[in-house]
């Protein structure tokens, strides 16, 4: 084998072990939603389309709808997940807009159900949801700034976003998705969530935050 064939060998498996849809079926095999509850998906990110997609072709009927939001031009085909383009890496209004949509869509789960969270890169520009007096305007300046410094990307997400003081959606989400959504903010943090070398948080292991209803299980990818 060549240097060449080699490299690509490697490259190819490198693609295969990040394809979507295996990583998101195999985090939900064990997944038994309670059954008269109903399966509401969020989520945000570039790949949390394709994983919408693939928690559908998982759990099938069983999702009752949902709303993701994906970067412009990263659609993909879905059935019950509603997909809503917003702007990335600058926030912008269409993100804020689906944030307050992934909450209204959160605190209407009830104890039965299961919130499904799909969370990949980018989650946290799609999703703005600043606290006033802070604005829009403010996390958009900020995060350009930030942009320009060469500020390091797993830096950047948590200095503008998913802030508990400086972000509406945390505190109004119930218990348990509440600390998926601080921890959302910060990848690289291993303090309250078990992680994996595959990049999946499966069953968030939260301590004193308790694990009250509605049931959540969060997907990082």
């Amino acid at each position: 084998m060549s240097l060449r064939e080699a490299a690509r060998s490697v490259f190819d498996a490198a693609l295969r072990a990040a394809d979507v849809d295996p990583l998101v079926r195999r985090a939900l095999a064990g997944v038994r939603p309670a059954a008269r509850g109903r399966v509401v998906v969020v989520g945000a990110g570039k790949a949390s389309g394709a994983m919408a997609a693939a928690a559908e072709g998982a759990l099938g009927d069983r999702i009752a709808g949902g709303l993701v939001v994906v970067k412009d031009g990263y659609l993909a085909s879905t059935d019950r997940v509603l997909l809503v383009e917003a702007g990335h890496p600058v926030p912008d209004a269409r993100g804020e807009a689906a944030a307050h949509r992934i909450r209204a869509l959160a605190e209407s789960a009830g104890a039965d159900d299961l919130l499904l969270v799909l969370v990949s890169g980018g989650g946290s520009a799609l999703t703005p949801a600043p606290v006033p007096p802070i604005t829009l305007a403010d996390k958009q300046a900020v995060n350009a700034a930030l942009l320009r410094s060469g500020a390091p990307i797993l830096r950047i997400p948590s200095s503008y976003a998913f802030d508990a003081g400086h972000s509406e959606l945390p505190g109004r989400l119930p218990p348990f998705y509440r600390a998926s959504w601080f921890l959302w903010r910060s990848l690289d943090s291993q303090r309250r969530v078990r992680r994996r070398h595959c990049g999946f948080n499966e069953e968030e292991t939260l301590g004193s935050l308790g694990t009250l209803p509605p049931r959540a299980f969060r997907i990082n990818l």
